[in-house]
């Protein structure tokens, strides 16, 4: 990439235009080099921890490589920050994966309290598609998952009929819906 390429000339010769390595970082980050971007963030972050733009750089790097720890822990400091309700909607996502289920569970019930979750949404994926849902309702559906895990089959059939009502159109809501009634056959 030209654009790469130039920054790293500069940077070659001035290492401590910060606001070049931010610059760098964002373009690895959109050509999904996590591993770059992950490792710039990390070096500016060394310097200057509190930078919210690197931190928040480094929290995506992390989650697109995998590593939901080191995410997980780049978004608490985030949140604990900024009070943004998609990076306390990423915790619980994360706690979710670490199956850290107990967490999760009271991270949803903080950011279904937020003031912003009644006019947030979020990009959730089904299949192939991806689908724009609110807050409200993917918070309902993450209760359900969370919940099935759990064992706990009434809950999660509860939580998914309420995302549904919530957010008629909401595709991976009934998809989960319809596994926990009509499950597949052994």
């Amino acid at each position: 990439n030209t654009a790469a390429a130039a920054i790293l000339d500069i940077l070659s010769m001035n290492e401590n235009e910060t606001h070049w390595q931010d610059s760098l970082a964002l373009i690895y980050l959109n050509q999904q080099n996590f591993v770059s971007s992950a490792s710039l963030s990390q070096k500016v972050l060394e310097k200057t921890p509190d930078n919210l733009f690197m931190r928040e750089i480094s929290a995506y790097s992390f989650q697109g490589l995998g590593a939901a720890k080191q995410a997980l822990e780049d978004y608490e400091k985030l949140y604990s920050t900024n009070k943004n309700i998609q990076h306390g909607y990423q915790i619980a996502t994360l706690q979710f994966n670490l199956g850290r289920f107990t967490e999760c569970m009271t991270t949803l019930n903080a950011v279904a309290g937020h003031p912003d979750a009644a006019k947030s949404s979020v990009a959730l994926t089904f299949g192939n598609e991806q689908q724009k849902v609110p807050m409200p309702a993917a918070i309902l559906n993450m209760k359900g998952v969370v919940s099935k895990e759990l064992n706990k089959k009434d809950d999660a059939i509860q939580f998914f009929e309420a995302a549904v009502k919530e957010f008629s159109d909401f595709a991976l809501a009934k998809g989960n819906l319809e596994a926990m009634k009509n499950p597949p056959k052994k």
